[in-house]
C-alpha cells in the first residue's frame, strides 16, 4: 500500500459517522467509483494506523493490514469507527480518517470497559493514550454487494431476514446496540410491498423486528421512539403481549402512568397467564406508588407557604382583640388599660378615664397632676419676672390658669358626688 506519510497531519472536515458528532471524520485522498457498501456487503480493505500521545506531537505508525476481508455489520475484527467510515466509501477510494473514543473500540461494551482502564492509565503521565487520537489511511480494494431485495425470491428473503434477525439478537446480547440496530433495520428492507407475496413473512416477523428495534431505543433512553416502534409492532400483531408491556414501560419512564396502566391491562387481556407480565406490573405498581408519594410531598411543600400566609393573616385579624387584654408601651397604652388596672386608679383617675381620656393609666394620671402643678408654677414665675407696668397682663394669665385648675377639680368633685350617689342607689 502506497502511503503519503505526511497525510496524518492533513486537515479533516467531513463527518461520516452515523451519529454526526464528529467522532468519525474523513478526508478523501483518492476518489473511488461505483456504489457504496450496504449492510451485509463483503468488503476487502488495506489500512495503516497512526497515533500520537498528545496534541501537537508527530503521528507515529502503529500497524498495517492488507487485504483484510469482512462482512459489513457482522464483524468484531475492525473498530466501530472504521466500519462506519467504510459505509461512505467507493471501490478504489483512499481516505484519511480521524477517529476518537468511543468509536476507537470494537463496540459499546468494550468502550465502557476500556473507559475504566483509560482513567487508571491517566494516573501515569508517561503512559501513552493510544486510543485518544487515532488516524487511519484506508483503501477500499473490492466489494461484493449484498443481494438486492427486489431480485430475491420470497423464500430467499425469508432466509436473509431470519439470519439478520438472529445476528441482530446476538449483537444485542453483546451490547453492540448500534450494529444490532443496523441489522434489524436492514432486515426490514427485505419485506416486499406485496402483502400476498409476503404472507408467510408478515405480520408476526415484522412485528418482532419492530419490537427489537424498540428494545434498543429503550436501552438508549429514547422512550418516545420506543413508543413509536411499539405502535408499529402492535399494528402488525395486535395480540403481541410483549409489545404492550414494552410500550407500558416506556410510558412509565415518561411518568404517563394512566397510559402505562392501560397497556399493562392490554397485555393481560391478550395473555392473562403470562408470569413475566405479572412481575412487570408488580414492579410498575411500586414505582407508581413511590412517584405518587413523591408528588404528594412536593404538593404539600408547595402548599405550606400558602397555609403559613393564611395563618399569619388570621393572627393579624385576631391581634387587636388580644391587645385589649395587655398593656402596651407608648401612646397606645393610654387607650388600652384592662379592668384590673382601672380598679387601682384613684377616683380622679377614673373620672378622667371616663370623661377625657378613656382608659387612662395611673402613670398618665400622675403626669396630668404634674402638668397642672407645672402650669401653676409657670404662671407664678411669669408674674414675678414681669415688669411693674406690664404685671396686669401677668395677673390676668395667672387668673386664667387658676380658673382652669379650679374648674377642673370642681368638675371632678361634681362627678364624684354624682358617682357616689349612683353607687348608693345601686346598693
Amino acid at each position: 500500500m502506497d502511503v503519503e506519510y505526511n497525510a496524518p497531519d492533513s486537515q479533516i472536515d467531513e463527518d461520516v459517522g452515523l451519529a454526526q458528532d464528529n467522532g468519525v471524520m474523513k478526508k478523501i485522498l483518492k476518489e473511488g467509483t461505483g456504489e457504496r457498501p450496504r449492510e451485509d456487503a463483503k468488503v476487502r480493505i488495506n489500512w495503516q494506523g497512526y497515533w500520537r500521545k498528545k496534541e501537537g506531537w508527530e503521528w507515529s505508525w502503529f500497524e498495517t493490514k492488507e487485504n483484510q476481508e469482512f462482512v459489513m455489520g457482522s464483524t468484531k475484527n475492525v473498530i466501530w469507527g472504521l466500519e462506519e467510515a467504510i459505509y461512505s466509501m467507493k471501490v478504489g477510494e483512499r481516505c484519511l480518517l480521524s477517529i476518537i473514543p468511543p468509536y476507537t473500540y470494537v463496540d459499546e461494551s468494550e468502550a465502557s470497559m476500556r473507559q475504566e482502564e483509560k482513567e487508571k492509565a491517566k494516573e501515569d503521565a508517561e503512559k501513552p493514550f493510544e486510543d485518544e487520537n487515532i488516524r487511519y489511511i484506508v483503501e477500499l480494494i473490492s466489494m461484493q454487494q449484498a443481494p438486492d431485495p427486489a431480485q430475491v425470491s420470497a423464500k430467499e428473503r425469508l432466509e436473509i431476514i431470519k439470519r439478520r434477525k438472529e445476528e441482530g439478537n446476538q449483537l444485542y446480547k453483546d451490547k453492540r446496540l448500534k450494529r444490532a440496530l443496523y441489522k434489524y433495520k436492514a432486515s426490514l428492507q427485505y419485506f416486499s410491498q406485496d402483502e400476498d407475496e409476503d404472507s408467510e413473512l408478515t405480520p408476526q416477523l415484522k412485528s418482532q423486528l419492530y419490537l427489537n428495534i424498540a428494545a434498543i431505543y429503550f436501552e438508549q433512553g429514547d422512550y418516545r421512539e420506543v413508543i413509536r416502534q411499539c405502535d408499529k409492532s402492535i399494528l402488525f400483531d395486535s395480540r403481541y403481549g410483549k409489545a404492550y408491556v414494552r410500550r407500558a414501560k416506556a410510558f412509565a419512564k415518561l411518568q404517563d402512568f394512566d397510559a402505562a396502566n392501560e397497556d399493562f391491562q392490554n397485555a393481560l387481556t391478550v395473555d392473562p397467564n403470562n408470569e413475566v407480565t405479572k412481575k412487570e406490573i408488580e414492579a410498575f405498581r411500586k414505582v407508581e406508588s413511590k412517584q405518587l408519594r413523591k408528588e404528594s410531598a412536593m404538593y404539600r411543600k408547595m402548599m405550606l407557604p400558602q397555609e403559613e400566609e393564611e395563618e399569619r393573616d388570621k393572627q393579624e385579624k385576631e391581634a387587636p382583640q388580644e391587645q385589649s387584654t395587655t398593656e402596651e408601651s407608648g401612646i397606645a397604652a393610654i387607650f388600652n388599660v384592662n379592668k384590673e388596672e382601672r380598679a387601682k386608679m384613684g377616683f380622679v383617675g377614673r373620672v378622667l378615664s371616663d370623661l377625657f381620656i378613656p382608659g387612662i393609666s395611673e402613670e398618665y394620671l400622675k403626669l396630668l397632676y404634674g402638668s397642672f402643678l407645672g402650669l401653676a408654677g409657670f404662671a407664678v414665675f411669669v408674674v414675678i419676672v414681669t415688669p411693674q407696668e406690664q404685671q396686669i397682663h401677668a395677673w390676668v394669665f395667672l387668673a386664667l390658669v387658676a380658673g382652669l385648675i379650679i374648674s377642673t377639680f370642681a368638675f371632678i368633685n361634681f362627678k364624684k358626688s354624682e358617682v357616689e350617689s349612683q353607687e348608693k342607689k345601686s346598693q
